[in-house]
């Protein structure tokens, strides 16, 4: 069986297609921050299987950090109950071409740790030193 995200989200330009029997995930279009919760529900449905996840994001035509968070979150679940790791079959070039520019390429699994070396930092305080007083 086949799950499709509401043809509103393929406006915005991008589907998801989730077969869970398998499971698979198959994203299409331009993934960005506005696909992200999607992506995150499609990979809940499928928590709590010990298959290994396959995700396919040839069909992915634009891809940002925001986008990969959630696969690196369902990896930590999946770690955290002893699953398989999700594993990307294949990609397209836009794809390759982030991974390569956060050192995440050249294996299929969601790498975990090499996404922690590249989260950025906390936000830190603002120190404003410029006199409160008009000049």
């Amino acid at each position: 069986m086949v799950a499709e995200q509401p043809a509103s989200h393929r406006v915005r330009g991008y589907s998801l297609h989730l077969d869970p029997t398998e499971p698979r995930l198959i994203a299409i279009g331009e993934l960005d921050i506005a696909a992200a919760p999607d992506i995150t529900d499609a990979l809940a449905r499928v928590d709590g299987r010990s298959a290994r996840l396959h995700v396919d994001l040839s069909g992915v035509s634009f891809c940002d950090t925001s986008a990969l968070e959630p696969f690196v979150e369902a990896t930590r679940r999946r770690a955290e109950l002893g699953q398989s790791p999700i594993a990307i079959e294949t990609t397209s070039p836009a794809v390759d071409r982030l991974l390569e520019l956060l050192r995440l390429d050249g294996h299929p699994l969601i790498d975990v740790e090499a996404w922690d070396r590249i989260a950025p930092p906390k936000p830190t305080r603002i120190v404003d030193f410029r006199s409160p007083r008009p000049v």
